[in-house]
Formats: C-alpha cells, sequence, structure tokens
C-alpha cells in the first residue's frame, strides 16, 4: 500500500500523512507526478535494458546528443484513465528536475503510450500542455521550478557540487488562481520529497532496472490510485 515518507526504513510502504489539512470541501486536488521514475525508467545516455518485459519507447537525442529508450511502466494507462476521469475532483500533471528539452519527449512518451494522446504547448500558459484533440490539459513543471541546493563533498545521486529538488513555492503564483484545497506530489524516494509539507507528500518506489526485467506483481500505480481516490472521495 502507497503511504507517505516518514523514514528511510518506510520508503517501500508509504502511505499520505494524516492528518491532512482543512481545505474547502468542494475544492479541487492538484496531483503532480515525478517524471523521472514515477511512470518509468530511462537508461542513462544512450542505454537499453536487455531482458525487458514491458512495453517502450524510442526516445530522440536529448541536449548532449544521446538518444534513449523510455520502459513504461506496468498499469500507467489505467492510472491515467482514472484520473482523466476524475478531472471534476482533480487536475494533475508532471514535474520534473530535468531540462524542458529532456523532459518534454519524456511527456510525450507516457501519454502516448497511456492515453494515445499527442501533447500540445499551450500559448497562454508556459506551464501546462494541451492534450491534441480535446479540452484536456496538465501541468508541466521543470527545472525551471526546482532549486539548487549546494553541498559540500561527492554524492553519487546528485549533479556536481549539489543536487536539484523540486521546489512547490516557485510553482504557486501558477497554480493560486485555481485555489486547490490541496497539492499532492508522487515521487520515488524521501530524498525527492525531502523539501516538501509532510501533507503533500506520496511515495511510490520509482520504477527501476530490475523491475523491467521482471515486472511481475509491479503495482506501485495501481497503489497510488487507491490512495489518492480516498483523498478525492474525502474532498481533501
Amino acid at each position: 500500500m502507497t503511504e507517505v515518507a516518514e523514514s528511510e526504513s518506510s520508503e517501500h510502504s508509504p502511505e499520505l500523512a494524516e492528518p491532512a489539512p482543512e481545505v474547502e470541501p468542494n475544492a479541487k486536488v492538484l496531483v503532480l507526478f515525478d517524471l523521472n521514475g514515477t511512470f518509468g525508467f530511462q537508461p542513462r545516455q544512450s542505454g537499453y535494458v536487455e531482458g525487458s518485459h514491458v512495453d517502450v519507447s524510442e526516445m530522440p537525442p536529448g541536449y548532449r546528443g544521446f538518444a534513449s529508450r523510455f520502459y513504461h511502466r506496468p498499469h500507467a494507462s489505467e492510472l491515467l484513465r482514472r484520473l482523466e476521469a476524475s478531472r471534476q475532483r482533480c487536475d494533475w500533471g508532471f514535474y520534473t528536475t530535468k531540462s524542458e528539452l529532456n523532459a518534454f519527449p519524456m511527456a510525450e512518451a507516457v501519454m502516448r503510450h497511456g492515453l494515445l494522446r499527442e501533447l500540445g504547448r499551450d500559448e497562454q500558459c508556459n506551464v501546462k500542455l494541451n492534450l491534441v484533440g480535446t479540452e484536456s490539459w496538465i501541468w508541466f513543471f521543470t527545472q525551471g521550478h526546482c532549486e539548487f541546493i549546494s553541498h559540500s563533498g561527492e554524492y553519487e545521486h546528485g549533479d556536481v557540487g549539489g543536487m536539484w529538488f523540486f521546489n512547490l513555492g516557485m510553482v504557486t503564483p501558477s497554480v493560486e488562481e485555481h485555489g486547490y484545497g490541496r497539492v499532492i506530489v508522487v515521487a520515488g524516494s524521501e530524498r525527492k520529497l525531502m523539501n516538501l509539507p509532510i501533507e503533500s507528500r506520496l511515495l511510490c518506489p520509482d520504477f527501476v532496472e530490475a523491475m523491467v526485467r521482471t515486472p511481475e506483481g509491479e503495482g506501485g500505480l495501481l497503489d497510488v490510485w487507491t490512495k489518492l481516490e480516498e483523498v478525492l472521495r474525502a474532498g481533501r
């Protein structure tokens, strides 16, 4: 069952923090998914996974000139369809610490595979993407809405000199007019969620290379929906 991150030992058994803050009973919930690991796995540079047993999309070269592949997590399509069917209760979208140049093709791959839809730029709002052929849209926040926190010493999982973290405060000016009652951020590790309010954290272990090879029983996204549905039904 998917819970909120409380400690490193609970990372594989997360649930949403309680109690949730008081909000307007009819206010929508905003759900933002970390694009890096929640919906699939992308090997570094031009790598690929031998022995894959999941659907895969070919990715165009990024800013360093490397083409890649995106391995789709099981049940992604089910989750996306359920989110779209719940538009009266929630809006949703993606965030990532990647640059927009690298992130947009990944978002395209997720939406083509999951909803059979192309993404188009919103001319009125640069942090929204339209689902071509529909009136629907999603939020899309990239590295420009993240904060770089420097550190001393070498850290194997970060960029040189520090790490990028998603910053809800940098998103607020874009979303505040929608009056969301609650913002929930779905990400794959306590590290990614550590700078967010506890009531906004929803931990879903990242889809990693080992799962690409042996995806049997992998239900992380179904667990996410179970927990989100509880929140939406409660109106908070």
